[in-house]
């Protein structure tokens, strides 16, 4: 599940009597429906603080956390993402990460160790500190996809409970890390009407994947509408100073990335939702003393003039300390 959101945030579709949606079997809604998405996303949005109060005791939307995987649907992949549309469940929680050559590929670890079996790619962003030292290895999107992935005996690669096995080498359907593109492009071929929640986790990561996001949804067709109306970027406010700031970064790289200009009111119609977990939030909430989280997720709810598509945060009662008594 979609942890940190059950924690706190997040409205229950469950809990709902909803007239637009057709139930589905076995999950709670018809994921062919296209009203199931707007659906979810009314659910999601709040407006001010007094109605994140409401969302604290409600039960939440499921999400598959990296997809639905056993050992043939191995974890943040094409297969996985596609598994969890099969299991009728109405969201997902993808990772996201980015190769050197600026490709976003699926994968929960900064490491390509336990999925990959790649130890030399222990730190897969070190070649963005130590890129003038020509020894650093750097993980392009060639040497990933060319790597058959460890998916152990649970999909889940190199852990405990896999003792070592990484995958059976007679087995010729082999599974090969998924680009974040070709998993999106599989989702709207199947028309799969859930909501997609990208978790990213560095500053560069997020510029770039919203930049991309945002050039889809500008050209227009089918698959932009698509990824507009499915795909939620999740991710820590902290690292920017604000909206605005995000939005300068990001039309910075699209404009170096695709040759045209991005204007603030386009970047703000992608679905968006802050995340307040980690303890660099707690410690800027200063225990109570001063409510950071509440007053940034303000700024981002008042953001192009409150014409943007943010949603609930994902919080955690630890990060919010502060906020929550407010």
């Amino acid at each position: 599940a979609l942890a940190a959101v059950a924690a706190a945030m997040a409205v229950s579709a469950h809990a709902q009597n909803t007239t637009t949606v057709s139930l589905g079997t076995p999950g709670y809604f018809n994921l062919t429906d296209p009203k199931t998405t707007s659906t979810l996303i009314q659910l999601l949005k709040v407006h001010n603080a007094s109605e994140l109060q409401k969302l604290a005791s409600d039960p939440v939307i499921v999400a598959a956390h990296r997809g639905v995987v056993d050992v043939d649907h191995a974890e943040n992949t094409k297969r996985a993402a596609v598994n969890t549309m099969n299991a009728h469940i109405e969201s997902m929680e993808l990772d996201v990460y980015e190769s050197s050559d600026l490709v976003p590929y699926l994968m929960h670890d900064q490491s390509l160790k336990r999925m990959l079996n790649r130890p030399e790619y222990a730190d897969i962003y070190r070649w963005q500190r130590e890129s003038n030292d020509p020894t650093v290895k750097t993980p392009s999107w060639y040497d990933i996809v060319h790597t058959r992935m460890c998916t152990g005996h649970d999909g889940y690669g190199l852990t405990v409970n896999s003792n070592g096995f990484c995958y059976d080498p007679a087995n010729n359907d082999a599974t090969w890390p998924s680009s974040l593109d070709e998993t999106m492009q599989e989702l709207f071929q199947d028309s799969y009407q859930g909501l997609v929640f990208l978790d990213l986790r560095e500053l560069r990561n997020i510029r770039d994947v919203a930049a991309m996001l945002a050039n889809k949804m500008i050209i227009g067709d089918d698959y932009g509408k698509w990824v507009a109306s499915h795909v939620v970027l999740k991710f820590q406010t902290w690292m920017f100073t604000g909206p605005g700031d995000f939005y300068q970064q990001t039309a910075n790289f699209y404009e170096q990335k695709f040759g045209g200009t991005l204007t603030e009111s386009e970047l703000a119609q992608l679905l968006i939702m802050p995340v307040y977990t980690s303890n660099n939030v707690a410690d800027l909430d200063g225990g109570g003393a001063k409510p950071w989280a509440l007053n940034d997720w303000n700024n981002w709810v008042n953001w192009n003039n409150q014409q943007n598509n943010l949603l609930a945060p994902e919080a955690s009662l630890k990060a919010l300390k502060g906020s929550m008594n407010h």
